[in-house]
């Protein structure tokens, strides 16, 4: 069983979207009985957006005291312990883990532990599970660049300004052309002078990034992306007539094909948010 938690920022509309396309792909799933806004999965589920941790869960058991929850515990070689304790409850997660150290000891070798409690009436019951993956913390920084390949197309240059404020990252512009006009028809359409973006003519002025190209045509999947442990990466999107040239895919580190099993293609802005997401998640 596998428990999948969901991103606090997530709206319940959001939410409900998770939900729906869900159904929409017939995939097997059920609300968690603990919290509205995680769902349990018999198989491992792909990552989608949204998710902040996918968990195994191991065991479920009612608790009368921590030496429960420690001879829990000491069936599995931990490397760490991830808690959720609700406040309410009579004991807390530095109780556990001094009790649990006495006769134990943590191994560099060992899983995450995910420790859920949470009283249900009168009584208290404990879940616990593998992490699998969950997002990417704030020490590990990753450094994401997005870039549009000949685009003369004012709103579609304004959708990547636009990104470049609200996902905080660089913005390159890829072409032999004079952009200028354009670009400036693009700030108005934007209406702000906040973006970050730098105009190139070849792929030898990013040399230093990791490339990773998006295309209908790629071998490599999504969950590829999952894989990376690079941290300076650009995502390479073409205009929406001709998609990426030949020989810039040529150039890539990888490239990568969008949307399980769909050959209709996403519009280069909402590829940019998608693979974004998906690179900001750790396993």
């Amino acid at each position: 069983m596998f428990l999948v938690t969901i991103n606090r920022n997530i709206s319940n509309d959001e939410f409900e979207n998770i939900i729906s396309n869900l159904k929409k792909k017939r995939i097997n799933y059920r609300i968690d009985s603990w919290n509205y806004k995680n769902i349990l999965f018999d198989r491992k589920p792909e990552f989608f957006i949204g998710i902040s941790q996918i968990i195994e869960l191991y065991d479920e058991f009612n608790v009368l005291n921590i030496t429960d929850i420690v001879e829990h515990l000491s069936k599995y070689k931990i490397q760490k312990i991830n808690y959720k304790i609700k406040k309410d409850l009579h004991f807390h997660s530095k109780a556990i883990e001094d009790r649990f150290l006495r006769k134990n000891k943590f191994d560099e070798k060992g899983i995450t532990l995910y420790l859920e409690a949470k009283q249900r009436g009168k009584e208290v019951y404990c879940r616990l599970g593998k992490i699998v993956l969950e997002q990417e913390t704030k020490e590990e920084k990753r450094e994401i660049s997005l870039l549009l390949e000949n685009s003369i197309n004012s709103q579609e240059i304004a959708d990547f300004l636009r990104l470049g404020v609200a996902l905080n990252c660089k913005i390159f512009f890829k072409t032999n052309v004079d952009l200028n006009n354009t670009i400036n028809d693009a700030k108005k359409i934007f209406r702000s002078n906040k973006s970050n973006y730098t105009i190139i003519s070849n792929l030898q002025e990013i040399k230093e990034y990791y490339l990773i190209g998006f295309s209908l045509w790629a071998k490599e999947s999504e969950s590829s992306l999952l894989t990376i442990k690079q941290n300076k990466i650009m995502l390479l999107f073409g205009n929406e007539n001709r998609g990426l040239l030949k020989e810039t895919l040529d150039s890539c580190n990888k490239t990568v094909k969008l949307g399980p099993g769909s050959s209709e293609p996403l519009r280069a802005n909402q590829a940019a948010v998608y693979a974004f997401g998906l690179l900001n998640v750790k396993r």
